[in-house]
């Protein structure tokens, strides 16, 4: 019978866990290329933004994890695997210059012209002159907000195509597309389909939380281990994403050693925990 909660079976790691991104941010400030500030936002900028997005993510996800709440850690941790995709992307692709345009301007362009739609339809149902009438004509207003013409629901469909992470993962594996291709990300994509079932309440979360509930003598193990990727899942990928930023950014190889070297000393922490589940599954 479980006597203590996994986040108070995983405390000793709390400290190393949130030392490792603070000497992220330490490393960052010391080595990332200083730029103005522009909007649209330049490359540096760019990169720089989805970064902040993994660390911020990364946080909230720690902070669910203390709370026991390692499946809703899952739901943000999907949002971190679109932060790292996307900088990626940006890290590595060729044709950049065309990704800024799309991404700051054309995307931003169709999100608007989405939101002008979906608040046509909502104000027709609020009284005329009222506040939220009010709020809803304003949402449409084309002096205010970037929204292209209705017409080109085609392009939009496009757009939403070439950035959806599958499409922007099979690019990044793509020599012919990327400076040089990233390898291994297709197994970004089973994470990502899992925690997507989590995220949309499925059939398949049930059966997580079923296998869970079925688990015996195991199951302290299994959840200390579902822990600990998740933490350094966050950390590695965010380490990795600083590095191949850099490296786009034309910094000095020889200053990109740092964050990978972070992260493996928290993983190193957190390696006898994973080594116990195996343990478990797979006795002499």
């Amino acid at each position: 019978m479980n006597t203590r909660s996994v986040s108070d079976r995983l405390e000793p790691l709390y400290q190393p866990y949130i030392s490792a991104f603070a000497d992220l941010d330490t490393y960052i400030e010391e080595v990332w290329p200083k730029t103005d500030a522009e909007y649209p936002p330049n490359l540096n900028q760019t990169l720089r933004f989805f970064v902040g997005a993994m660390q911020s993510r990364a946080r909230a996800s720690f902070l669910l994890l203390q709370a026991n709440s390692y499946w809703e850690s899952e739901i943000v941790l999907r949002s971190l695997l679109e932060a790292v995709v996307k900088c990626l992307t940006f890290a590595r692709r060729k044709d950049v210059d065309a990704l800024l345009e799309q991404f700051w301007v054309e995307l931003q362009a169709s999100s608007d012209r989405k939101t002008a739609l979906k608040a046509a339809m909502a104000q027709e149902l609020m009284a005329e002159g009222s506040e939220d009438h009010s709020i809803f004509a304003d949402l449409q207003n084309p002096e205010w907000f970037s929204i292209e013409p209705a017409s080109n629901k085609q392009r939009r469909r496009s757009l939403d195509h070439q950035w959806s992470l599958p499409e922007l993962v099979r690019k990044l594996m793509d020599e012919s597309e990327t400076t040089e291709p990233v390898a291994g990300l297709d197994a970004m994509l089973h994470s990502y389909g899992l925690q997507s079932e989590i995220t949309h309440v499925s059939s398949k979360y049930y059966d997580l939380l079923w296998d869970r509930m079925i688990r015996g003598a195991e199951l302290e193990a299994l959840e200390d281990t579902h822990y600990c990727r998740q933490m350094t899942d966050a950390l590695f990928l965010t380490a990795f994403s600083i590095v191949l930023s850099l490296q786009r950014l034309n910094v000095d190889k020889a200053k990109l050693n740092r964050p990978i070297e972070i992260a493996e000393k928290f993983s190193k922490l957190a390696k006898p925990y994973r080594e116990e589940f195996a343990r478990i599954r797979r006795p002499d």
